[in-house]
C-alpha cells in the first residue's frame, strides 16, 4: 500500500463551482457537478501516474427519477407510486437517455434504434456507423454509461 500523501491542495468543481475538495498534490483530478435533470450529483476521480495509475472515484448518489403514469408503463407492471426504473421504461417505450460525457448535457426519451448518437445544432442524430453526421457534431453516450464513470 502506498504511503498517504503529505501535501494536499484545494480543487474546485470546474462545471459550477458548487463544491471543493482537498486532493493530494500532483494528482490529476476530473469530475464535477453532473446535472442530467433538475437535481444534481457530484463526481470526483483522482489519478496518479500513467498507464499503471492509481485512481480513486467518488460519486454522490443520483437522486431518484420520477415520471407521469402512462399506459405503456402500466402494461410493463409500473403502477402509480411504484419504484420507477428509467431503463425498464425506456426499454418498454423504445427510448434511450443520452448525455455528453464532458458537459453533462442530457437528452431524455430519444427514440432508440441507432448504434451511435450525435448532438448537432440542438438536434440528436442517430447513425448506424461511427461516422460523424457533420462538422461540430458531438458524440452522445447512453446516460447509464456516463453515470458509471
Amino acid at each position: 500500500m502506498a504511503p498517504a500523501p503529505s501535501e494536499w491542495v484545494e480543487w474546485e468543481d470546474p462545471r459550477e463551482g458548487a463544491f471543493t475538495a482537498r486532493v493530494p498534490k500532483g494528482w490529476t483530478v476530473e469530475g464535477g457537478t453532473v446535472r442530467p435533470h433538475i437535481d444534481a450529483w457530484r463526481t470526483v476521480t483522482l489519478k496518479k501516474g500513467g498507464r499503471d495509475s492509481t485512481s480513486m472515484a467518488f460519486m454522490a448518489p443520483a437522486p431518484p427519477l420520477f415520471t407521469e403514469p402512462v399506459q405503456a408503463l402500466a402494461m410493463g407492471g409500473f403502477r402509480e407510486g411504484s419504484a420507477y426504473n428509467r431503463r425498464w421504461s425506456n426499454a418498454i417505450l423504445g427510448r434511450v437517455d443520452l448525455a455528453h460525457p464532458q458537459t453533462g448535457d442530457t437528452r431524455y426519451g430519444v427514440p432508440s434504434g441507432s448504434h451511435h448518437y450525435w448532438g448537432l445544432a440542438g438536434k440528436v442524430i442517430g447513425t448506424e456507423t461511427y461516422t460523424s453526421p457533420g462538422i461540430g457534431a458531438l458524440e452522445l453516450k447512453n446516460l447509464d454509461d456516463v453515470i458509471k464513470r
